[in-house]
């Protein structure tokens, strides 16, 4: 009896000891670990204090290739914006044929959506620009003479606050008045709503704001000539028109392709221009303002067809 309990007591320190190196291994592991962490601190403070020596190189006229490729990624944004206010006026038009024909259409919360979001693209689209030109006239132009532009984000960011803020402190008018998407807006989608009438002027849509000028009686109205969009061939409305960089006359693709296997001459009336299939372009503004009359044709029809049957 007095062995085993020798025995079991002899066992216990040998347990006690193989634990020890476990524990003392864990503790060796940690400090290896605190080790490493100290050493990646101790490396990254060295490398800024390295960084800190070297002050910023100054750009010339050698990188003015990577300046070029800056300008350029710059301004895919602007096609980009582009292809969204193309599709949005397709969406004005398409809204406009849908409307109630006595409701104004500028009168409409969901036009009046569409026209606001316009202004945020134009908005944007002009941000672009006046990125591309700080980058160009403060940066690439200095550059190319041959002056050293040590900080070119500082001279960029103040360069395009300085544009931004100017640009930000005129009128709608002032800002908008002679944009071209904004006048197709207005015209395509007064188009789809009175299309015997004048479209109303830019000034009419934007409200004056303080530093516009008085409002003039005679002011020129936008557009006031009705089209019908039939072509001269087939006397419907264009399908899929080509239009000559010639005379400017448009036709449905398939009737003009076939007329020009046996002539040359514009079919237009009192057109002399020769005309060739190289010279017929894809008309895309075209083509849509001829589907929204055929959709403007099919309501009228719709519309017709309901009065009789009252």
């Amino acid at each position: 009896m007095s062995r085993r309990v020798k025995v079991e007591k002899g066992t216990r320190p040998s347990q006690r000891q193989s634990q020890r190196p476990e524990a003392e291994d864990d503790v060796s592991m940690s400090n290896a670990q605190e080790g490493d962490e100290e050493d990646e601190v101790t490396q990254l403070e060295r490398v800024l204090a390295t960084i800190a020596n070297y002050p910023d190189q100054p750009l010339d006229e050698q990188q003015d290739a990577k300046l070029r490729v800056i300008s350029s990624e710059i301004s895919v944004f602007n096609s980009l914006y582009g292809t969204a206010i193309e599709d949005l006026l397709e969406t004005a038009t398409m809204l406009a044929d849908a409307l109630p024909g006595d409701d104004h259409p500028f009168e409409n919360e969901e036009m009046i959506r569409l026209k606001d979001s316009l202004l945020s693209l134009l908005d944007n689209q002009h941000a672009s620009e006046l990125h591309v030109d700080t980058l160009t006239n403060d940066i690439r132009k200095p550059v190319a003479a041959g002056r050293k532009i040590v900080d070119p984000a500082s001279i960029l960011d103040a360069g395009f606050e300085k544009r931004i803020e100017t640009y930000r402190t005129q009128t709608s008018r002032q800002k908008y008045g002679k944009s071209q998407p904004l006048k197709a807006l207005i015209s395509d989608v007064w188009e789809s709503y009175r299309p015997e009438e004048s479209a109303p002027t830019v000034n009419a849509i934007l409200p004056r704001e303080e530093g516009d000028p008085e409002e003039s009686d005679d002011e020129m109205e936008i557009g006031g000539v009705t089209q019908d969009y039939k072509c001269p061939l087939t006397l419907q409305i264009y399908d899929d028109p080509l239009t000559s960089t010639v005379c400017g006359h448009s036709f449905s693709a398939d009737a003009i392709r076939a007329y020009v296997k046996t002539n040359n001459k514009c079919p237009a009336q009192g057109c002399n221009a020769l005309i060739s299939l190289g010279v017929l372009k894809e008309d895309k503004v075209l083509q849509k303002k001829a589907k929204a009359a055929k959709r403007r044709a099919a309501r009228e029809e719709t519309e017709s067809a309901d009065e009789i049957d009252d």
